[in-house]
């Protein structure tokens, strides 16, 4: 079982038989010893202290009050028919219910993508940092993720070129994740009609991960793809997860974008294989149908977390200007950003892996390693931190790097 896990998660046991402890494990460890350690690159909003809304945790209730207990109420109608009036009052797209496929999280609707459409041997391409799970499955389906660069000095922008370059007769499809996790990168219009225009070119799809479209700092609102991409196909990734601070209920989606009927097996698959990926609880189904009949209303409700969130954007990237050997480039949307320590490496670490090793251990703070997103020499710090643990955690930060460089 071992060897299974290891070819299809992409780690080499028989290279490896002892791979080093995560800073997961040494955190683990450390607070075992009665040492507190401050982990800043927290993702999930109701853990942080932003909760549901009451009116759609009583919406749970009222559903279960209403017998919604059964195969059907967890399949119902309503929900399909609320998400796509949700993307056509907030991202402007026009789907028909047939073409969203609710699935029981935004991770089982990328799942699903990858189901329908990839065989072994099958190529991915998607610009840097790349959201890990991405890659995660693309290994196990035995998928090559090809990566392209995008340029950090230019808003995270991912380099057309080099993707162009990247397509080969095996391509299916690449992937966009705007607002990206863990850069913060928002994808102007510009950029997207150039993704777009190469996926036409080679008669390719895009698949587009918009869980924070919502969470934009300096823009209203991030635009969806498939708005822009006419009769390019475009499978959508979306959830409850973040808007509505759900982050445990498990409510995803898949949009499908084909105005055209360009791929009308692919939508077939999807449909088949969409309870392969599981459904969410019945009561949760009604109350994300309810939930999605008042998008606004949720929006209006967390205004106080975005500007909480875009105060510790503000304060961060001051913060991070004041130390020495860390930059970062201003994060336009999204829960993170992805601070560069790459100008201390190779003089005293070898990589960013090494880098918060020793942090951890020396300061007892924590953040994510940017090689986990295909981002060495960088980390993924959260915005949901709270203003205490991100003063004491950074002032660690900048006493550590004055220590070592």
């Amino acid at each position: 079982m071992k060897q299974l896990r290891a070819q299809r998660w992409g780690y080499d046991f028989k290279e490896n038989p002892s791979p080093p402890p995560t800073l997961r494990q040494i955190q683990s460890e450390l607070m075992k010893e009665g040492k507190e350690v401050i982990a800043l690159a927290p993702g999930d909003p109701p853990a942080s202290g932003y909760p549901p809304s009451q009116w759609l945790m009583d919406a749970v209730t009222q559903a279960m009050k209403d017998g919604k207990h059964g195969y059907r109420a967890s399949r119902t109608p309503e929900l399909p028919k609320a998400i796509a009036k949700y993307e056509k009052e907030f991202s402007g797209v026009d789907y028909e219910p047939s073409d969203i496929f609710p699935t029981p999280s935004s991770t089982s609707a990328m799942i699903l993508c990858y189901l329908s459409l990839l065989d072994e041997g099958d190529e991915i391409i998607s610009p840097e940092p790349i959201y890990q799970q991405y890659s995660f499955f693309a290994n196990y389906f035995k998928t090559k993720m090809c990566k392209s660069e995008s340029f950090e000095n230019d808003r995270w922008q991912p380099d057309l070129d080099a993707i162009r370059k990247l397509v080969t007769e095996k391509t299916k499809f690449i992937i966009i994740n705007n607002p990206n996790n863990p850069a913060g990168a928002v994808y102007d219009d510009k950029t997207l009609k150039g993704l777009i225009d190469i996926a036409g070119e080679q008669d390719i799809m895009i698949f587009s991960d918009e869980i924070y479209t919502f969470l934009t700092f300096d823009i209203p609102q991030a635009t969806s793809v498939a708005k822009l991409a006419k009769d390019v196909p475009v499978m959508l990734s979306n959830g409850m997860s973040k808007l509505f601070n759900i982050t445990g209920w498990g409510v995803g989606y898949l949009a499908f974008h084909d105005p055209e009927d360009k791929m009308p097996e692919l939508r077939q698959a999807i449909s088949l294989l969409s309870g392969y990926c599981g459904r969410m609880s019945a009561p949760v189904a009604v109350a994300a149908a309810y939930g999605y009949q008042n998008w606004k209303r949720a929006l209006n409700d967390i205004q106080p977390e975005i500007k909480d969130i875009r105060r510790r954007r503000d304060w961060l990237v001051n913060r991070i200007a004041e130390i020495d050997g860390i930059t970062l480039t201003t994060p336009e949307g999204s829960m993170f950003g992805l601070p560069n320590c790459e100008l201390a490496h190779g003089k005293v670490w070898k990589d960013d892996i090494d880098f918060l090793v020793q942090l951890i251990k020396e300061e007892l703070v924590t953040f994510v390693p940017g090689s986990n997103y295909y981002s060495s020499g960088h980390f993924r710090v959260g915005f949901l931190s709270s203003d205490e643990n991100l003063r004491i955690g950074f002032d660690k930060l900048e006493q550590f790097m004055k220590k070592h460089t």
